[in-house]
C-alpha cells in the first residue's frame, strides 16, 4: 500500500465571543501538481474537503494551465450557504506528491476559491483513503 502523509497549514485568527480563546485556523491541505497538455503546475497546497462533490479550481489555475474555462462542460455547483454558481468541467492530470498522477474530470470556477482548489469526493476520496487527523495536524493519504 502506498501512503503519505501532510501537515496541515496553519493561520493565525483573532479570539471572538463564539470561539474564545482560539488563536489559529487549521486547514487540511495536500501538495498536488496539476497537468494539461505540455503544462506543469508546480506543487500546490489544495484543500481536502468531504463537503466537496467534486474537485474544483479556481480560475488562476485554469489560466496558469492555458485552460479556456468556458470551453468546457457547463455544470452548476451549489455552495454550503446554498448559494448556486456555475463552473466549467474540464480534464487535467492530478499528481498528489508522493503518490501517482491521473486523469481527472474536475470543475473550475472564474471566482477565488479557498486554497485555490478543493479535492473534493468524485475524483480525491473516491481514489484514496484519506484521514484526517485533527489531534496531530496531519493528513494522511493511502492507495
Amino acid at each position: 500500500m502506498r501512503k503519505a502523509e501532510f501537515p496541515f497549514q496553519s493561520t493565525p485568527c483573532e479570539s471572538s465571543e463564539a470561539f474564545p480563546g482560539r488563536k489559529e485556523y487549521v486547514f487540511p491541505v495536500v501538495p498536488c501538481r496539476l497537468h494539461h497538455g505540455k503544462c506543469s503546475l508546480p506543487p500546490i497546497d489544495f484543500l481536502v474537503d468531504s463537503g466537496a462533490d467534486h474537485c474544483v479550481f479556481g480560475g488562476d489555475i485554469a489560466e496558469a494551465l492555458g485552460i479556456d474555462i468556458r470551453a468546457g462542460v457547463r455544470h452548476s455547483l451549489t455552495g454550503v450557504v446554498g448559494r448556486k454558481g456555475e463552473s466549467w468541467v474540464h480534464s487535467v492530470k492530478l499528481e498528489v506528491v508522493g503518490l501517482e498522477k491521473y486523469q481527472l474530470r474536475c470543475a473550475f470556477v472564474e471566482c477565488e476559491i479557498p486554497h485555490s482548489g478543493l479535492l473534493g469526493r468524485l475524483g480525491f476520496f473516491d481514489r484514496y483513503v484519506v484521514t484526517v487527523d485533527l489531534r496531530k495536524r496531519v493528513t494522511t493519504i493511502s492507495r
